[in-house]
């Protein structure tokens, strides 16, 4: 299949399901009232009174024509409304066709193409090795144990009294001295 299918399957796909879904609902119409005009034809077939041999040849054969009239009729009419029942459900819409072609290429890539199978590998040791750097970078850029170090440092000097309010009013003081 070349590009040119592809993308105009993909630009008519919510078009023909909107086709399949329109005639799927005529002709589950005309099943349901077929059905019901099938059954009336055999319920009128199967009364004796009027098959009976007084009736004349003309009204028995008019009544078993639109029996057979009825019988095919719901016969085509059910089996186009599960034909159009099928395309409808079958029929992807844009959007799951874009998905199904998307996913199918990329997988196909990933499968059959050995510079691809390294990569998730490759891409999952970078990213490790990036954030481990990050977080090297980040302590280093923070300063955080010189931090912890600087405030023991200014607290040396208080007495225990002013201490004790300062941690009142400073809770990230209060873990530093009760961690220390």
């Amino acid at each position: 299949m070349n590009w040119y299918s592809v993308f105009y399957c993909l630009t008519v796909a919510d078009g023909v399901k909107s086709v399949f879904d329109t005639a799927s609902n005529w002709f589950t119409f005309l099943s349901v009232i077929s059905l019901i005009f099938y059954a009336i034809m055999i319920a009128t077939s199967a009364d004796p009174s009027i098959l009976s041999m007084n009736s004349d040849d003309e009204t028995k054969k008019s009544i078993l024509s639109w029996r057979k009239f009825a019988s095919r009729f719901f016969w085509i009419s059910t089996i186009l409304c599960t034909i159009t029942w099928v395309g409808y459900v079958a029929t992807p819409t844009k959007k799951d066709a874009v998905m199904i072609l998307a996913g199918g290429a990329t997988m196909e890539l990933v499968t059959n193409d050995s510079t691809a199978k390294q990569i998730p590998h490759e891409v999952f040791d970078y990213v490790l090795t990036e954030i481990k750097s990050a977080a090297k970078d980040a302590k280093v850029d923070l300063n955080i144990s010189g931090q912890k170090e600087k405030v023991l440092e200014s607290i040396k000097d208080l007495t225990a009294e002013q201490l004790i309010e300062k941690m009142k009013t400073d809770s990230t003081l209060a873990k530093i001295v009760l961690e220390k």
